[in-house]
């Protein structure tokens, strides 16, 4: 059995470590520890999509606090999932920084486009969390951008009936 720690910030640099892991071992049981603050959706529904390939050969394990994406991360993965105690979550919308002009538009027609594709995926999230049993105002203060806490407990009944 394989053990490896998803810590940090979730980016490219984490999805090319976590690949590479993957392909050292690939036909063995590995075991994933997740304590991270998050980072880019897409690469952690990368992560996610990677463990779902061959679910039995994953264990993930979230420690300490997983947050934003990486809460998603470790709720979409389809393997054996563990809540250590005491771990927590936060989530939250997904976020773009862009840069606005004086005139209040935002700079460039990329900006635009992303912040554009940010509202359309907020359905998607919406739906996923809500399956995970949110109340209509804890979606309402994911819709709007805050940060929604999920204790130990709460968090352990996410994972075992998700």
């Amino acid at each position: 059995m394989k053990h490896y720690l998803l810590e940090g910030i979730i980016d490219e640099r984490c999805l090319r470590d976590f690949i590479a892991f993957c392909n050292q071992y690939d036909e063995e049981q590995k075991v994933v520890f997740l304590d991270s603050d998050g980072g880019a959706t897409s690469y952690g529904m990368a992560i996610a999509n990677i463990i779902n390939t061959s679910p039995e050969l994953f264990t993930v394990i979230a420690i300490n606090s997983i947050r934003s994406c990486a809460a998603e991360l470790f709720l979409m993965c389809i393997c054996r999932r563990i809540v250590q105690p005491g771990t927590t979550a936060m989530l939250h919308a997904s976020g773009r920084e862009v840069r606005v002009l004086n005139s209040g538009i935002i700079a460039s027609e990329l900006e635009r486009f992303e912040v554009e594709q940010l509202n359309k995926n907020i359905d998607r999230q919406l739906n996923f969390w809500a399956k995970y049993g949110l109340t209509e105002s804890e979606l309402t203060d994911f819709k709007m951008g805050k940060d929604v806490l999920i204790p130990y407990l709460r968090l352990k009944e996410m994972a075992d009936n998700g």
